[in-house]
């Protein structure tokens, strides 16, 4: 037998085997089996002077018409000096979501939501969040969410702007990314 013959002869034999088993890898990614996302820990992240818990949401408001949602955010005020920070009511939040199903993947105007119930009852223009206090920030979005997002994990980033007490004049930006799974209530 000649060297050219045995290698064609290898390559016919094992070549259909390596053909099969890229076909069954191929099926399993296709209906969804070996999506890493899955695998992959939720993180939240803005920081050394405003560190997020890990406990950060993002919760289809109206499952519905999957239109309003809103992002729950547990931040820690880490400033230096025993500085207090504000977040005002309805202060704009630009949030980019990296899915294409989300508003094309295009930012997405938010705003904070200082009237939750989280901070009591009734008109709160502001909320200061004392030093090494945690707060709970709910920031409402009302457009771009999609149901075909709701139990997937995707990632966010964030600029959610805050003042420094006693610096209310100077609007500070914090730059957060977030990865995190889509929920209903």
């Amino acid at each position: 037998m000649k060297k050219g013959q045995a290698a064609l002869e290898f390559l016919a034999t094992y070549g259909w085997a390596f053909l099969v088993i890229l076909v069954m890898i191929g099926a399993l990614a296709y209906f969804g089996v070996l999506d890493p996302s899955k695998y992959i820990a939720e993180r939240c992240g803005f920081g050394t002077e405003l560190p997020c818990e890990k406990d950060a949401s993002l919760i289809v408001a109206n499952y519905d018409q999957s239109t309003n949602y809103t992002l729950m955010l547990s931040l820690t005020n880490q400033l230096a000096s025993g500085r207090s920070m504000n977040f005002t009511n309805e202060t704009q939040v630009v949030a980019t979501f990296d899915d294409p199903d989300i508003n094309g993947g295009n930012a997405v105007t938010c705003f904070i939501n200082t009237n939750a119930s989280e901070f009591g009852t009734g008109y709160e223009p502001s909320v200061e969040v004392s030093e090494k206090k945690s707060i709970s920030l709910p920031i409402i979005c009302d457009n771009g969410l999609l149901t075909d997002t709701i139990g997937k994990k995707i990632k966010v980033e964030i600029t959610l702007p805050y003042t420094v007490k006693g610096f209310e004049s100077v609007t500070k930006k914090a730059m957060g990314e977030l990865y995190l799974l889509v929920s209903a209530p």
